[in-house]
């Protein structure tokens, strides 16, 4: 029983001494702050709750931090010292809609450990403010910038997801709209085989061909069928207003226009009817 007890008391000691504070204002400090405040938080409730456990969340950031500039993590040469503490600043203020939306969490990862990193070059690992050289302001300088730059693709890639998703024709007709010569966008898991068609140029191709019918059907030639000819060959979008009358769609429709053009022919007229698109595009001249 007392060796049992000696092992006990051996073990508690060994672990006491790798978490003891070696001395009073240390990152262990700080950590076991956190912890504190996460059981009062427990305890509270309301805004009580919520004061005690963003205290204690800062808490922990700031352990982290320090912890990581007394020892410094690196990966394949990456110093991760930066990137750990950023990512909880970047989910202390943004983690609240990080399912909802990760655009503003993952933006604002380079820019905050871009501030841990310029934050390092002021402070000691014990935690004492210094006076930077003019080698720390070069390297702070450099630091921001790669990591503003980084930060800028970032919320570009969102960017053109977004687009993607929003805009579904961009994805139908990739084979026109292709953007194989681009020095920074690579399109991937594109379908194998002929394009499709995008679904809303070709509803609105549908109703406007519809309108069309309409308007011509059973009329006689040269009182009405004539005159709506040459109506749509002096205004090529006046089936296009016609279709924003009653038209809802989707959000890329207003992005569609419908064209009308007219060829005369020995016996009558060819009507053509175009879907021009004037969204996003590889080419600044739309498709249709």
């Amino acid at each position: 029983m007392a060796a049992l007890f000696q092992q006990i008391k051996a073990g508690y000691n060994a672990i006491w001494k790798f978490i003891k504070p070696p001395y009073e204002f240390s990152w262990r400090t700080l950590f076991f702050l956190s912890v504190f405040s996460c059981l009062m938080a427990a305890l509270a409730g309301g805004i009580v709750r919520f004061g005690i456990s963003l205290a204690g969340f800062i808490f922990l950031i700031l352990a982290i931090t320090w912890a990581l500039i007394e020892k410094p993590i690196k990966i394949f040469g990456l110093n991760l010292a930066h990137w750990i503490p950023g990512s909880f600043i970047s989910f202390l203020l943004f983690g609240y809609w990080w399912l909802t939306n990760p655009f503003w969490f993952v933006v604002s990862l380079p820019i905050s450990a871009a501030l841990v990193a310029t934050a390092g070059e002021f402070v000691t690992p014990h935690l004492q403010f210094k006076r930077a050289d003019a080698s720390a302001y070069q390297r702070i300088v450099i630091t921001v910038l790669s990591y503003l730059v980084v930060s800028c693709w970032l919320a570009f890639g969102f960017t053109i997801y977004q687009w993607l998703d929003r805009y579904p024709s961009l994805k139908a007709i990739h084979a026109v709209n292709t953007i194989k010569n681009s020095n920074f966008v690579v399109r991937v898991n594109l379908a194998a085989g002929a394009p499709t068609l995008p679904p809303v140029a070709v509803q609105l191709l549908d109703d406007a061909e519809s309108l069309a019918r309409i308007a011509v059907h059973e009329k006689a030639w040269g009182e009405s069928v004539q005159a709506w000819a040459t109506a749509v060959s002096q205004n090529p979008y006046l089936l296009q207003s016609q279709l924003q009358l009653g038209q809802s769609g989707s959000a890329e429709t207003p992005l569609w226009r419908v064209e009308s053009r007219i060829a005369d022919r020995y016996d009558g007229y060819d009507l053509y009817l175009l879907a021009i698109w004037r969204g996003p595009s590889s080419d600044p001249q739309g498709y249709y």
